[in-house]
C-alpha cells in the first residue's frame, strides 16, 4: 500500500518529467521587446522567433541549446550590439544551438586579459568551452576590433568547442592580430560549409591571415566555398610557436591563389556587385555546379553551387522552330546574361567537332555555320535560316554568350532533332 507521500512524490515526478519535455516559441517582440530578455526567460529546447528589425544587443545564450530564428531573414533583420563585446556568446551550448538567418554588424569581440591590457576574440560571434552550434543563412559583415585582437567575423576555442557556419556569408571584418574573418584556436573546431569569405583584413601582426586562420592546435574545415579578396593569407596559420597543431582541411573550394585539396579551384567567383553587398554569382562563374557533387542540389535541380548564394535567375536557353529538311527555321536564345554577344553554332547534317577560339570544344554536326546577335533587353533574340536536306541525319545547335569586357562566357543548351 502507497502512502500519501509516495503518491506524492510520484505525482510531482510525473509532472517534472512533462516540464523537461515541454518546449515553446516565443516572439520578438510581441513576448519580449528585446531578444535577450527571450534568451533569459528561454529553456534549453525552446524557439525564439525574431520579426524584422535593427537589434542593437550583445546576446549571451547563458549556455542553453536554443533555436535563434528571423522570421524573415538577414536581409531584414539586424542585430548590432557592438559595445566592445562579440554580438553573439555562445559559451558551454549544446549541439541544439541554431542561429539562422540574421545580419550581425558592428561586434568588437568578446574582451580578455592580456599582456596588452585586454584581447577581444570574435567580433560576431564567440563559442567556447565546448560550445556545439550552427550558424547559419546570416551574414556577418563589418565587424571590427582594432588592437590585440582576434577573429574579426567568427572564433571557436577550447577543447570540444565546435563552431559551424553554413549558407553564411563572411565580409569586410578586420582583426588587429589573426583571422580577419574566422578562428580556430586552442583546439576549437570551425566547419565552413557553403559560404561564402570576402574582403576581410588582418594585416599587423604574424602572417597577416585576413581571411580564415588558425592557432594552437584549431582546425577548421572548409566545403563548397569561396575565399576571396582577403587581405594577406586567404588560409594560413598564426605565426610561430601559435601554429603548433593546426591543420584545414579544404574540399571543392574556389580560393584565391589556389590551395591544395579535392575540387579546389582558383578563378575569379564573378560576383554580381561586392561594392554593394551583393555576392550572388553572375552567369559564367567557375563556381556554379562546381561544389561536391554529394552535397545537396540547389533550389534549382542542378548540382551545387560553392559560396553562400547559388546563382538566381533563369538559365541561358535556346529553342528551335521548323527543324525540317528544306524548310525555314529559326533559334532563339533566351535570358542571356546582360552586356553579352550571343553566337550561335548550329549544324545542317553531318557529324563532327568545332574548337572556338577560345579554346572550347563543341560537339557539332557538320557543315557548321556561326551567327551573331546582340541580345535585346530581356536577353533574347531570333536568327533565321533554311534546313539543309538531310533526312534522317541530325540537326545541332548550341549558343554562347560572350561578355569581352567582363572576361566571361557561357554555354546554352543543346538541340538535337533528327531531319524529317
Amino acid at each position: 500500500m502507497r502512502t500519501i507521500y509516495q503518491i506524492s512524490t510520484l505525482l510531482a515526478t510525473v509532472v517534472l518529467s512533462a516540464n523537461i519535455g515541454a518546449q515553446s516559441t516565443v516572439n520578438v517582440p510581441a513576448d519580449y521587446s528585446s531578444i535577450q530578455d527571450a534568451i533569459n526567460a528561454s529553456l534549453t529546447g525552446d524557439t525564439i522567433m525574431v520579426s524584422a528589425g535593427t537589434y542593437p544587443e550583445n546576446l549571451d545564450f547563458q549556455s542553453k541549446g536554443l533555436v535563434l530564428k528571423s522570421v524573415d531573414g538577414a536581409s531584414a533583420t539586424t542585430i548590432s550590439g557592438g559595445a566592445n563585446n562579440t554580438l553573439l556568446l555562445l559559451d558551454s551550448t549544446p549541439a541544439t544551438t541554431v542561429v539562422d538567418g540574421f545580419t550581425l554588424t558592428g561586434g568588437n569581440g568578446r574582451p580578455s586579459s592580456s599582456s596588452w591590457g585586454a584581447d577581444y576574440y570574435g567580433g560576431a560571434v564567440h563559442a567556447s568551452n565546448g560550445a556545439i552550434a550552427l550558424v547559419k543563412n546570416c551574414s556577418l559583415i563589418r565587424n571590427q576590433i582594432t588592437t590585440g585582437t582576434f577573429a574579426g567575423g567568427a572564433y571557436a576555442g577550447g577543447a570540444g568547442t565546435q563552431l559551424t557556419l553554413e549558407h553564411c556569408v563572411i565580409a569586410y571584418n578586420h582583426a588587429w592580430a589573426s583571422g580577419g574573418a574566422t578562428l580556430a584556436d586552442h583546439y576549437g573546431e570551425i566547419t565552413l560549409n557553403r559560404c561564402t569569405v570576402f574582403g576581410n583584413t588582418s594585416n599587423d601582426f604574424f602572417g597577416q591571415q585576413g581571411g580564415v586562420a588558425g592557432a594552437n592546435h584549431g582546425d577548421t574545415w572548409v566545403n563548397d566555398c569561396i575565399i576571396w579578396g582577403n587581405s594577406g593569407n586567404q588560409i594560413d596559420a598564426f605565426g610561430s610557436p601559435y601554429n603548433a597543431g593546426v591543420d584545414f582541411y579544404v574540399t571543392y573550394t574556389d580560393v584565391e591563389y589556389g590551395y591544395s585539396g579535392t575540387g579546389n579551384i582558383s578563378g575569379d567567383p564573378l560576383f554580381s556587385d561586392t561594392s554593394n553587398d551583393d555576392f550572388t554569382l553572375l552567369a559564367g562563374s567557375p563556381c556554379i555546379d562546381t561544389a561536391n557533387r554529394s552535397s545537396s542540389l540547389d533550389p534549382d535541380g542542378s548540382r551545387a553551387d560553392m559560396g553562400a548564394y547559388p546563382m538566381t535567375g533563369s538559365a541561358f536557353t535556346i529553342s528551335g522552330t521548323g527543324l525540317l529538311s528544306g524548310a525555314g527555321a529559326t533559334l532563339s536564345c533566351a535570358n542571356a546574361p546582360s552586356g553579352s554577344v550571343v553566337f550561335f553554332i548550329y549544324s545542317v547534317v553531318g557529324q563532327g567537332s568545332y574548337t572556338l577560339p577560345s579554346g572550347i570544344v563543341v560537339d557539332l554536326i557538320q557543315p557548321k555555320k556561326l551567327a551573331r546577335v546582340l541580345p535585346d533587353i530581356n536577353g533574347q533574340n531570333t536568327i533565321s535560316g533554311v534546313v539543309g536536306s538531310g533526312i534522317g541525319k541530325s540537326f545541332w545547335a548550341q549558343a554562347i554568350a560572350v561578355n569581352s569586357m567582363a572576361g566571361t562566357w557561357v554555354l546554352s543548351n543543346v538541340i538535337t532533332e533528327t531531319i524529317n
